[in-house]
């Protein structure tokens, strides 16, 4: 295994990282369908 990997998996500032990664990449995609959903419902409405 690849020892930057190796030390991420066996580290919790490694797990820390990846949530915050993770936490991070999926805030705009959530925001995206949010702002989607809220134009559909609001583009019914007369």
């Amino acid at each position: 295994m690849n020892p930057m990997l190796r030390d991420m998996l066996t580290d919790p500032v490694g797990w820390l990282t990846i949530a915050v990664g993770l936490i991070i990449l999926g805030i705009p995609f959530a925001t995206l369908l949010f702002i989607r959903r809220k134009m559909r419902e609001d583009g019914d409405k007369p």
